[in-house]
């Protein structure tokens, strides 16, 4: 009990800090979950020295992993230079104010995958743009190249337009980057550029319906590292009152690095240096201690020793499943205790007789009467009609009826001749009676009066 007690304070502890945490020592260890493969964990480490430059040359040996403050197995390690595939998305500010960044990124992307290259890492390159829409996906299926001559040619095709530094749609071009065709087993990061604050869902604008929050969430189920070149919204008139340096606090969680592109006039110089982190990091993976998915926070904590220098990194990770009470105690006893509230809820909400007073009489209680049954009327029955009239004529020899069209007669069984059919006399064009000419359906004639 004492050590699930112990667990759970650190896991606390953990939580409160919200964001991957660095140690005070020799080595400044930053630390990536992708728990997409989970119960595996991959965990991509980046190792830098006091002048922040990367740590080469380390082995599995140097590296030690505890979950929850349990050591772990290191199941499998791949060094700088070792092949391993990162999905590289870079996702464009493509407003007026960004035309020197933009020659910036086709001056330096081929250098930039060459370096990728150089150390092991098996990329693919892609681009969103945006301004105060998502402008444009590249390539238009979602799908990412391998070719950086390619790459380059997206972006040399790209000129700035529009406002400058105004509120765009940075946040909602993050989301759409989610949506591309990535490797299954590959590394995935976005390089946000910009020089503008993002539009928000609470600013009022209609241009997105995204909070820092909402995207935050949508980037970690897609187990997404974010770096991000732009402005310190903390500085800004109205948006550091509000949140912050958002774009800091996004870095941060999602395990990338914050630059601002303000302070750094070398706008090459920083996304060589993203290159240089990426190039250089570190693949972890282990299974988890507790592989059953329950949904709870894990501390995760890397410590890297070498040659008497040291250093650590730890974050914390929520695990996105459905919750059981496998393997977490506290866990079990919420879910039982909320069973058992929702089992006697209705017990609780049912209806009690009030007590009377003593001596007092209680009238009997009349079992409710059901509404009578009303009886369903009964159709009215359409009357019969009656039967057709069968026209009849005589027999030419016993001038007895018979019925019309009868070949022979009922009485005495002479043949009768067949029914002539019926002549329409013509009518007259001129009076029978004085000859006078008579006009076409006359009733009358005009001369001697005489009906036709």
């Amino acid at each position: 009990m004492r050590t699930f007690v112990h667990r759970l304070i650190s896991i606390v502890c953990l939580l409160s800090l919200a964001a991957p945490v660095f140690a005070a020592d020799d080595f400044k260890v930053t630390v990536q979950v992708d728990a997409s493969g989970f119960p595996i964990f991959s965990l991509y480490v980046t190792v830098t020295d006091a002048a922040g430059k990367p740590v080469t040359g380390l082995t599995k040996d140097n590296f030690t992993v505890t979950e929850d403050g349990q050591a772990v197995v290191i199941d499998s390690f791949a060094g700088i230079g070792d092949p391993r595939p990162v999905d590289i998305v870079f996702v464009f500010d493509v407003t007026g104010s960004m035309q020197d960044k933009i020659d910036g990124v086709k001056a330096t992307c081929v250098k930039f995958a060459d370096q990728l290259k150089s150390s092991g890492r098996d990329y693919r390159l892609g681009l969103v743009t945006f301004l105060d829409r998502v402008d444009a996906t590249y390539a238009s299926d979602g799908s990412l190249t391998a070719d950086a001559q390619e790459f380059k040619g997206w972006i040399s095709g790209l000129s700035a337009d529009g406002g400058d530094d105004d509120p765009e749609v940075a946040l909602d071009a993050l989301v759409r980057a989610t949506q591309m065709n990535f490797r299954a087993t590959a590394q995935r990061i976005f390089i946000l550029i910009t020089d503008a604050p993002p539009h928000h869902r609470d600013d009022a604008s209609g241009f997105s319906d995204l909070t820092i929050d909402s995207t935050i969430a949508v980037l970690q189920s897609a187990n997404a590292t974010v770096y991000v070149v732009g402005p310190d919204l903390g500085g800004m008139p109205g948006f550091g009152l509000r949140a912050g340096n958002e774009y800091d606090r996004l870095a941060t969680e999602r395990g990338g690095k914050f630059y601002d592109i303000e302070r750094n006039s070398d706008f090459t110089g920083l996304i060589n240096d993203i290159g240089t982190v990426i190039a250089s990091q570190y693949r972890l993976t282990y299974h988890t201690r507790r592989p059953a998915p329950d949904g709870t926070l894990r501390g995760i904590n890397v410590d890297v020793k070498r040659e008497g220098l040291s250093g650590g990194g730890a974050v914390v990770v929520l695990e996105p499943h459905l919750l059981n009470i496998q393997s977490n105690v506290l866990i079990g006893l919420v879910m039982l205790v909320a069973l058992g509230g929702a089992a006697a809820a209705p017990l609780l909400l049912r209806k009690r007789p009030s007590l009377a007073p003593a001596g007092a009489f209680a009238p009997p209680v009349q079992p409710p009467v059901a509404p009578p049954v009303q009886a369903r009327p009964t159709p009215p029955i359409a009357p019969m009609p009656p039967p057709p009239v069968t026209s009849t004529t005589t027999c030419w020899q016993c001038s007895k009826p018979v019925r019309a069209g009868a070949r022979f007669c009922a009485n005495c069984r002479a043949a009768q001749p067949p029914a002539a059919s019926p002549v329409v006399a013509a009518a007259p064009t001129a009076c029978p009676q004085c000859g006078q000419a008579l006009k076409p359906g006359a009733k009358f004639c005009n001369r001697c009066g005489r009906r036709i």
